[in-house]
């Protein structure tokens, strides 16, 4: 719906059409889990930076950001003599080809994780890219020759082993749990060939995966664990539904949580029908672009959020080496200590900052928004590629509080606090200017009966 206003309450004609969008918190959707960021592969070059730099990049990265996920890479170990990945990719393995484990292997990417819990992470997922380099066909933990699978069929017992033994180590001795793990990123993907830039390990949809997921479950049920499978961590989401219908009723049972990478793809509703009816949890596990602008990425967050309705959305490499992919810019393959904080590490703040663990999704009529209720906290979040007015009709929350901030980003703003809103006793109005993403936090609201608070 679109009306010309005549005259706004903060003070000048509009120029543009305002459009009116409403609140519906008799709809409510998703519980929030969380944003946070892999770790692979910048924390096993950060972790190994003098201080005081790393603590002030991994303060800023996760700290600043609020991230309370964390996705702990372990590393497969390429082998001797190999040098086909970046070496911001070359991730230590634990184990050695006589079946010993070398526990100070690793350390870097350890450290990033204890500091991020210092900080205040409080949920980890573990994932593989590849298993160990002497349990693949190609001798390689880049990929198989010509893209094939690369686990060698007798080793599958073995690499679960591994996995659950990783996990136990790091429960019993470091005191990180990990909730869930993945045993397989990408696996669907094309690309994981001898002699790639990265880990990486094709397994074929249907029985390779479910091979994979069955012994993953014996392994950790055999260690004690109470760590669930996640599953299968696909790059597109539309080859997530793929993969998901493909497995069998027996390893799909043993998934606890669906993840999707969200690359590409315009599958999330189907894969939100596929958690729901399956009963899963749904995590949009890893995205990233080369936008440093944020916008891109904005969007991003917005559509799947309304649309596929995860409880939890990660960024795959919060620092990352240029090209606009990292919230923080440094070069990772050479070791640098320059870094740049792009405008996307705002705009990442605009969401993380201000929708915290616990809050509730509620309906909103907009496909540029956002909206959570925590307790009496209401917070939208809206993003504009052109200035626009917007009218948020807030008429059917029971009660509506006080507007205590609103915070904006766009081409000269970085999470400023601005005042060209107001807020009436049933709607709130305002102006967007283009390229920007504005969040609002109106505190001391009821979204139902007045008389139940």
């Amino acid at each position: 719906m679109f009306t010309i206003p005549i005259l706004l309450a903060f003070g000048h004609l509009a120029m543009t059409q305002t459009m009116t969008t409403t609140v519906d918190p008799s709809i409510q959707y998703q519980t929030w889990e969380g944003f946070g960021t892999s770790l692979a592969w910048w924390a096993h070059i950060v972790g190994d930076y003098p201080e005081p730099l790393r603590t002030q990049l991994v303060d800023k990265a996760i700290g600043d950001l609020g991230l309370n996920i964390l996705r702990y890479n372990i590393g497969g170990g390429e082998a001797p003599g190999l040098n086909y990945m970046e070496v911001r990719a070359r991730v230590p393995g634990y184990i050695n080809p006589d079946g010993s484990y070398d526990w100070n292997a690793d350390a870097a990417q350890r450290w990033v994780l204890n500091r991020g819990i210092h900080l205040g992470a409080n949920k980890f997922e573990a994932f593989s890219n590849s298993p160990p380099y002497f349990m693949t066909v190609s001798g390689s933990v880049t990929g198989g020759v010509g893209g094939k699978d690369n686990l060698k069929p007798e080793k599958t017992t073995e690499f679960a082993d591994y996995l659950a033994t990783v996990t136990k180590h790091f429960r019993d001795t470091w005191g990180v749990n990990f909730e869930t793990i993945d045993p397989m990123n990408e696996p669907g993907a094309p690309w994981w060939t001898h002699g790639n830039r990265q880990e990486g390990c094709h397994f074929a949809p249907g029985e390779k995966q479910a091979e994979m997921i069955l012994a993953t479950e014996k392994a950790l049920s055999k260690a004690g664990l109470d760590t669930k499978i996640s599953a299968s961590d696909e790059s597109h989401n539309n080859w997530a539904v793929t993969s998901w219908d493909a497995l069998s009723p027996e390893s799909k049972a043993h998934v606890y949580q669906i993840n999707t990478h969200c690359y590409s793809g315009n599958a999330q509703h189907e894969l939100h029908q596929r958690a729901v009816q399956d009963k899963k949890r749904l995590w949009m596990s890893e995205y990233g672009d080369g936008d440093d602008s944020g916008m891109t990425m904005a969007h991003q967050i917005i559509k799947d959020l309304r649309v596929m309705m995860p409880t939890a959305w990660v960024y795959w490499q919060i620092i990352d080496g240029g090209y606009g992919w990292g919230c923080i810019d440094i070069d990772l393959n050479a070791h640098s200590h320059a870094y740049k904080i792009n405008p996307k590490f705002y705009v990442f703040a605009q969401f993380s900052k201000y929708i915290r663990p616990g809050a509730k999704f509620l309906a909103i009529d907009d496909s540029d928004s956002v909206c959570v209720v925590e307790g009496k906290r209401l917070v939208i979040v809206t993003a504009a590629d052109s200035e626009k007015t917007v009218s948020y009709d807030l008429s059917k929350l029971a009660k509506l509080g006080k507007l205590t901030s609103v915070i904006r980003t766009s081409h000269d703003e970085k999470l400023a606090p601005v005042k060209d809103a107001k807020l009436g006793t049933k709607k709130l109005v305002a102006i967007l200017p283009a390229k920007s993403v504005t969040t609002f936090v109106i505190d001391n609201c009821v979204v139902g009966n007045p008389h139940q608070d």
